[in-house]
């Protein structure tokens, strides 16, 4: 966890989810949730367990090394609250379009194809599939600002100032 906090804390919060999601379905057995409920809990899930590994990582690693706990610089604090607020807002789309591409798929397959649900699965196929690039381009680029990368990818690094 110390080498590699970001990839702790995607773990962790896809155990979280794993976890509410199964809560959340032995609750509720055979009820319709709301996507935007859905996306909610989930989101939220995710935000609550970044923040939280955040701080036990900083207390833990700070006093590990020897160091003190110290407050981190604006910069640095803006920078990781937006990046925890774009992962949260990834996570809650992500929600929205794997729901929506389910709805799709069953709608498919009990009234055959129409062009509603034709479109529904592609355009839920593709947020999804945005998402996923979102996720990967957040990863990668919080990992260049912490120097963990080992192999860089250029068409990543549009834009980026180091």
């Amino acid at each position: 966890m110390s080498r590699r906090p970001v990839y702790g804390a995607l773990g962790l919060i896809f155990i979280g989810e794993v976890l509410t999601l199964s809560y959340w379905g032995y609750i509720t057995p055979g009820e319709t949730i709301p996507l935007e409920q859905a996306a909610l809990v989930m989101g939220g899930t995710a935000l609550l367990i970044a923040v939280g590994s955040f701080v036990l990582y900083r207390l833990l690693y700070s006093k590990a090394k020897g160091q003190l706990t110290t407050a981190p610089s604006g910069r640095l604090a803006s920078t990781e609250l937006r990046s925890g607020l774009a992962f949260a807002i990834l996570v809650a789309v992500g929600a929205l379009s794997i729901g929506s591409l389910l709805n799709g798929v069953v709608a498919l397959y009990l009234g055959g194809i129409s062009p509603a649900s034709a479109v529904s699965v592609l355009g839920s196929g593709t947020v999804l599939a945005l998402d996923i690039l979102g996720s990967v381009y957040l990863i990668y680029r919080l990992d260049l600002r912490t120097g963990t990368i080992r192999r860089r990818v250029r068409s990543l690094e549009v834009g980026w100032h180091s």
